[in-house]
């Protein structure tokens, strides 16, 4: 079992100051944790709590507001009548006080109350900007505790101008912290035990149902989680981005994408490989391209430069794999897309695709995930390859360089 990393109630201190300070503004800053969504009739979905609130307050409670008010920082907790104490438990108060560092928590009437008050002296209010209550193209319903939170706060001021605080949360959480660098390290290193274990599986089974439930078992055996749902994509499934059936059989000359990752307590790391048992020249070609765009990615990484223009220039690079590969005839975008659908870096922390300003520079103590691949539904062929990366001075760190980079196995 890897050991969990303390993140003490300085470390959200320290983040709240930042944020006060990054934002500069006079304003009261309202933030909202995420509420429960109902399952069925009286039940709920495992709680997970907003990553921006969590990164405030280290609270994993639903619905509590935190209120930073100039030096003024108090919780206000969630309305609840006493069957919710009876069936979930009450709040502890003091446990809220000792993680957060907060100074004050509030009952939800003498919360609300006193910041209404506030709310009726000022024009401004900075929280997050509530998303669309569905997310068109991710298929996804959202979280409505923003949209409500944002309700509530204009039913005492109806001519509150809303500030997002979103560009400032981003700003701060793309550059890790010791801390948490610890914490993506500790995932880096039961991700490597993870894929030790695949090969061994892989070696010796030919269904993906098989390694899927033997994976979970491993995880559940060493109280470890994985950082999202695995991927274990073989032959044309691999043309599946987030594919996640899981259960199909494999011969020994398909080839076996496994995109996953463990996470230490909220953090974690983005790992994919791709392999096959018997390898045909074809797949060897195809993989060698990725692997080559994969190793010009990394050598394209370094302080100062943004991701657009390394995405530009590293896309270049494919559209020349791609046509040597006999898969385009003229490199263009759209030629290339059809090749390769999705971004080649996006940053690596709370969330497994953390918040950033993709238009700014690169800074020391960012962490990246950096995914190239080549997918033809043609030739029925998809190899992906990615590393977890720390920005440094000189360049990168891989973190994920023990992790094997083989076409014939995962360790």
């Amino acid at each position: 079992m890897t050991e969990l990393l303390e993140f003490t109630s300085d470390f959200f201190s320290e983040n709240r100051r930042k944020l006060r300070q990054t934002f500069g503004g006079k304003a009261p800053i309202v933030m909202s944790g995420n509420g429960l969504l109902q399952k069925s009739a009286d039940a709920n979905y495992p709680f997970t709590q907003d990553s921006n609130f969590w990164y405030l307050t280290g609270l994993d409670e639903p619905g509590v507001v935190l209120v930073m008010d100039g030096d003024e920082e108090y919780l206000i907790l969630p309305e609840r009548n006493p069957i919710h104490d009876v069936f979930h438990g009450e709040i502890e108060v003091d446990r809220l006080l000792s993680i957060s560092g907060v100074d004050d928590v509030l009952g939800y009437d003498e919360g609300w109350k006193r910041l209404s008050k506030r709310l009726k002296k000022v024009k401004h209010v900075a929280t997050i900007q509530p998303p669309k209550s569905y997310i068109d193209v991710y298929n996804l319903y959202t979280n409505p505790s923003k949209a409500r939170l944002v309700r509530q706060i204009k039913s005492y001021n109806s001519d509150l101008t809303l500030i997002d605080m979103r560009p400032f949360l981003a700003s701060l959480r793309s550059l890790k912290q010791p801390v948490e660098l610890a914490s993506i390290n500790r995932a880096v290193e039961t991700t490597l035990q993870l894929y030790k274990q695949l090969d061994k599986l892989f070696q010796s089974s030919n269904n993906e149902g098989d390694i899927s439930i033997a994976l979970k078992l491993f995880m559940l055996k060493n109280q470890q989680e994985f950082a999202y749902d695995p991927v274990l994509a073989s032959g044309k499934n691999a043309l599946v981005m987030h594919y996640l059936e899981n259960n199909s059989t494999y011969s020994e000359t398909d080839l076996l994408l496994a995109d996953m990752a463990a996470k230490c307590g909220k953090y974690s790391c983005d790992v994919t490989r791709t392999a096959v048992k018997q390898s045909s020249k074809r797949q060897r070609q195809v993989y060698d391209a990725v692997a080559s765009l994969l190793d010009y990615a990394q050598q394209a990484i370094r302080p100062g430069r943004g991701l657009q223009e390394i995405e530009d220039e590293v896309l270049h690079h494919l559209g020349e794999k791609l046509r040597e590969l006999g898969m385009i005839k003229t490199i263009s975008k759209e030629s290339i897309r059809e090749h390769f659908p999705h971004l080649l870096i996006h940053h690596v922390g709370l969330d497994v695709h953390d918040g950033c300003d993709y238009k700014a520079d690169l800074v020391p103590g960012m962490v990246l995930a950096v995914e190239p691949g080549i997918y033809s539904s043609k030739e029925g062929i998809g190899v992906r390859l990615e590393n977890t990366v720390l920005v440094t001075e000189e360049g990168i760190d891989n973190l994920t360089e023990k992790i094997a980079l083989k076409i014939d196995s995962f360790a």
